[in-house]
């Protein structure tokens, strides 16, 4: 096996704060170089690539930076627009009123002191069911379905699901989607995870 100078075309640039590796670049020690290709083989030399540094200094770096960015996914949390639930009879001081609670994450004691000023003379067991509704309608969790292409396996939905729900990396995520069956090229794998990990972040309106 020798290089045949092929290699060149898929020639890789160092990406800027973070690693080649946990960029989905590939090594080919025949070569010596660090290459954006799809396969497990070297298209120069046909030497198996290497995916995941020897070093056990770089092993260790390569290991914290996936497992931080794990910790980052599922530490986003979906922003959702929340829109106070209030009856239709309530005045617009009482929607402002519970909005700004919302928003501004008054305490329930300090939310049923201001309905309490609205010129509904409103009672303390109305001004607090209204308040809980409020609460309760921002902390109820949204379940945002995995956006998939009608046309893909249950394995790339299933996979795509876990990658969100378990806060998987993209770059883990492409590794799996490409062991499917389909022999899914990485264009379409960053693709179908991007519709995937953006149907998880986009804002959801709650209507009042």
């Amino acid at each position: 096996m020798t290089c045949k100078g092929i290699c060149s075309r898929y020639k890789a640039q160092k990406p800027v704060g973070t690693g080649r590796y946990a960029s989905g670049q590939r090594r080919c020690q025949i070569c010596e170089i660090f290459i954006n290709w799809e396969g497990l083989w070297c298209p120069c030399c046909g030497y198996r690539l290497r995916t995941k540094p020897r070093n056990l200094k770089y092993k260790a770096k390569l290991r914290a930076r996936v497992e931080a960015d794990a910790a980052s996914i599922k530490s986003q949390t979906i922003e959702v627009a929340q829109v106070a639930t209030v009856s239709a009879e309530s005045s617009d001081f009482v929607k402002t009123t519970l909005e700004t609670a919302v928003s501004e994450g008054w305490t329930k004691t300090k939310t049923v002191e201001e309905l309490r000023k609205s010129e509904e003379r409103m009672t303390i067991k109305k001004a607090r069911e209204l308040t809980k509704e409020a609460f309760d309608a921002k902390n109820t969790p949204v379940d945002t379905p995995v956006e998939v292409a009608e046309e893909s396996s249950d394995f790339v939905k299933t996979t795509l699901e876990t990658a969100v729900s378990e806060g998987w990396t993209k770059t883990k995520t492409v590794e799996e989607l490409r062991k499917s069956e389909e022999r899914i090229t990485i264009k379409k794998a960053r693709d179908l995870i991007k519709d995937a990990f953006d149907a998880k972040s986009e804002p959801i309106a709650i209507k009042a």
